[in-house]
């Protein structure tokens, strides 16, 4: 039997370019901001890892911010003024 149907691959034609940030070598006074998918549960999630991150580690700071939506992305904005506040940021679910 003949397959008269194309296949189509779901990889990409070309890779992106991804460069990772550099590795802090200590989390002893920084700040870490923490995004909220608006999931139930996530903000109280990342506020225990955040809590967590400040009593192991010496994080010194926590900026939690949120998205509007959770079936949205967060926008280009809230991203770029949370990066430009912290040193590194954590982000999860919660249900």
């Amino acid at each position: 039997m003949a397959l008269d149907e194309e296949l189509f691959s779901p990889r990409p034609k070309k890779e992106a370019e991804f460069s990772p940030a550099p590795r802090l070598t200590s989390l002893e006074g920084v700040t870490v901001g923490l995004l909220d998918n608006y999931k139930a549960n996530a903000e109280r999630f990342l506020g225990f890892v955040g809590k967590l991150l400040q009593e192991r580690h010496g994080v010194a700071e926590l900026v939690p911010m949120g998205k509007e939506a959770l079936s949205k992305p967060a926008p280009a904005e809230l991203i770029a003024g949370l990066a430009a506040r912290s040193h590194l940021i954590v982000t999860g679910i919660g249900d």
